[in-house]
C-alpha cells in the first residue's frame, strides 16, 4: 500500500464460548481477540497509513504489512484512501453524520417561513397547468411500505434506464467528463450505484454493481450476507410493513470531483447525492414503485463494496425499492 493510503478498522469483539472473538460483522469469520490483534484494529480505528501503525505500535513496518494485509482478506481492515481528497474536518463531518442529534419532541420543531415578511408581496396565478411530463413531480411521495413480493427486473431495468443509463462522455477523454440524467459539479460524477437485492425476479439475493456505460448489473462477489443485512438496517423495522426487496446504494468516488475542485469535495459529492435521488424518486413515482430515499451513510463503507471498487469511495445514502402495498 501507498504512503497515501490509509487503513481504517471496522470490527466488533463478541464474547463466545471459545474466549473473546473479533468479527467484521458481516460475513461470520471470527478471529481470537489476542492483544496484538486489539491493538492494531484499536490503532487503526481512525484512518492510519501502515507507518503510522507501524510507529503507534513500535512494530517494523515489514512485520506489520503481512499481518494488515491478512486483516484486510478477513475484512477487519478497510482500506481508506480517501483522506487524500477529503480535508480532516470534512471526514469527521462524514462520520459523524449517521449520528446526529435526537430531535428534542419536547418542542415545536422551527416552522417554515409564512407572511409577506414585512414587505409586499405579489400574488401569482393560481390555476396553472401541469404538463404531462413533470406531472410525476407532484405525485412524488415517500413510500415506506412495500409489499412482500418479488420486484420484476423489468422495473429495475426501467428505472436504471431511464435515471441511470444516459451516459456519454463530453470533451477530451483524458478529462472523463460525463452527462447523464442528473446533474453534477462540473460533470463529475462521482455517484456510483450498487443494487442490494432481495426480492427481484431473475436476480439471485447479493449486491450487484449499476454498470452505467454498459447498462448492465456485475455481481460483487461475497455479497449476499452483507445485501441482507445492509437492507435491514438501513430500513428499520419499526417504520415499514416489510423490509424493500431492494435498495441503491450510494457510493460516491471522491478522486472525480477532487481531481477538478480541490475545497469543498464532501459538499459537491452531498449536492451530486442529492441530484440523483430526485431524479430517481421521479421516475420511480412515474412507475408507480414504492420508493424512499434515507439518509444512512456507513462510515467506513460496506467491506463488500470497498473491496470490490477500483478506487476510494464513501457511502452517501440509499434508496429503498419495491411494489407498493395495494390498499
Amino acid at each position: 500500500m501507498s504512503n497515501q493510503e490509509a487503513l481504517t478498522s471496522n470490527f466488533v469483539t463478541v464474547g463466545t464460548e471459545h474466549g473473546p472473538m473479533v468479527s467484521d460483522g458481516w460475513h461470520g469469520t471470527f478471529v481470537p481477540a489476542s492483544e496484538l490483534l486489539l491493538a492494531i484494529l484499536n490503532a487503526a480505528s481512525t484512518p492510519s497509513t501502515l507507518e503510522q501503525l507501524s510507529s503507534a505500535l513500535d512494530i517494523s513496518p515489514d512485520q506489520l504489512a503481512p499481518v494488515a494485509q491478512r486483516l484486510e482478506q478477513l475484512g477487519l481492515l478497510t482500506r481508506d484512501r480517501t483522506s487524500s481528497d477529503l480535508t480532516a474536518i470534512e471526514m469527521i463531518g462524514h462520520a459523524v453524520l449517521p449520528h446526529g442529534r435526537k430531535a428534542d419532541l419536547h418542542s415545536l420543531p422551527p416552522q417554515p417561513w409564512s407572511g409577506s415578511l414585512g414587505s409586499p408581496t405579489t400574488s401569482l396565478p393560481a390555476d396553472i397547468e401541469i404538463p404531462a411530463g413533470i406531472r410525476a413531480l407532484f405525485r412524488r411521495r415517500s413510500r415506506r411500505d412495500f409489499a412482500d413480493i418479488p420486484l420484476p427486473l423489468g422495473r429495475i431495468a426501467d428505472l436504471l434506464a431511464l435515471s441511470v443509463f444516459d451516459a456519454q462522455s463530453i470533451g477530451p477523454a483524458e478529462k472523463q467528463a460525463q452527462h447523464r440524467v442528473s446533474p453534477s459539479a462540473g460533470g463529475r460524477h462521482p455517484i456510483e450505484l450498487f443494487l442490494l437485492v432481495d426480492r427481484v425476479e431473475g436476480l439471485e439475493p447479493g449486491i450487484y454493481w449499476v454498470d452505467a456505460p454498459s447498462r448492465g448489473l456485475t455481481i460483487v462477489p461475497g455479497g449476499r450476507e452483507p445485501a441482507r443485512v445492509l437492507l435491514e438496517q438501513t430500513y428499520p423495522a419499526a417504520m415499514r410493513s416489510d423490509t424493500p426487496a431492494a435498495a441503491l446504494y450510494l457510493a460516491a468516488a471522491t478522486r472525480r470531483v477532487a481531481w477538478k475542485y480541490e475545497q469543498n469535495v464532501l459538499e459537491l459529492v452531498n449536492r451530486d447525492a442529492g441530484a440523483v435521488l430526485q431524479t430517481l424518486y421521479l421516475v420511480a413515482t412515474a412507475l408507480g414503485l414504492a420508493a424512499t430515499a434515507v439518509a444512512v451513510n456507513e462510515h467506513p463503507p460496506n467491506s463488500a463494496v470497498a473491496r470490490f471498487a477500483p478506487e476510494p469511495i464513501i457511502n452517501v445514502g440509499a434508496f429503498c425499492l419495491g411494489l407498493p402495498v395495494k390498499k
